[in-house]
């Protein structure tokens, strides 16, 4: 059975968030900074202490154009887009 995902906010302000992700690793979190820094505003990176301990900590910072919040929303919806599309042409081919 998969670990529970935990997000823990560590720091937020206007133009920084500091997030601890307890469950996920590089899969999730390099996909996402890849979709982050596609935004000329925002500069965003990760890191994983160890991988047998299973915690992530992400960081967004922007130049105030946008909040890191509205920065993490758009490319969360930006994949979430891009991987239904996908699910749709697998299911396309295989159907």
């Amino acid at each position: 059975m998969p670990e529970e995902v935990t997000v823990v906010v560590e720091s937020l302000s206007k133009d920084l968030l500091e997030v601890k992700i307890s469950g996920e690793g590089h899969t999730l979190l390099n996909m996402l900074v890849d979709e982050l820094n596609k935004n000329p505003h925002v500069m965003a990176s990760y890191r994983v202490d160890h991988p047998l301990l299973g915690v992530a900590h992400l960081l967004i910072s922007t130049d105030g154009t946008v909040t890191p919040l509205e920065a993490l929303r758009a490319a969360t919806d930006s994949l979430r887009n891009k991987l239904a599309a996908l699910r749709e042409q697998l299911r396309a081919q295989v159907s």
